[in-house]
């Protein structure tokens, strides 16, 4: 398959979101800039999924995932704190459409080889500026 600007615009978004973890996960309001990025690269893959019409990907970690997700919602009901257990439902549905979308974008073992660069890669940078 040959790689096209649509697959580089989502590896660069990739990249950038991946740098945005290390850089503002825990700084307040920055944080916003990597849930943006998410939002982007959820989107970017999806419209690539509809263009190419390639097939939706749901395996035993997708499933599992679904289950652990029904059991946090029941959870919500019988909390001590309710307000905080849908606050982190909220944020485990976010995970998982995030996850899907990576496991249904990563069919090849090049996209993973580059998943795992841009990991390194942002850490490098991220340790680089944490010393400066």
């Amino acid at each position: 398959m040959k790689n096209t600007i649509f697959d580089l615009f989502i590896e660069i978004i990739l990249f950038l979101y991946i740098l945005t973890l290390y850089l503002f996960t825990y700084r307040e309001n920055l944080n916003l800039v990597s849930n943006a990025l998410a939002l982007i690269l959820i989107f970017s893959i999806w419209f690539q999924k509809l263009v190419l019409k390639k097939r939706i990907i749901i395996n035993i970690f997708s499933i599992m995932y679904i289950i652990f997700i029904l059991i946090c919602l029941v959870s919500v009901f019988y909390a001590i704190n309710s307000d905080t257990a849908l606050l982190k439902f909220r944020t485990l549905i976010s995970v998982f459409i995030l996850v899907f979308s990576l496991l249904n974008y990563i069919d090849t073992f090049k996209k993973l080889r580059n998943l795992m660069k841009y990991f390194i890669f942002s850490g490098l940078c991220a340790s680089i500026y944490i010393l400066l």
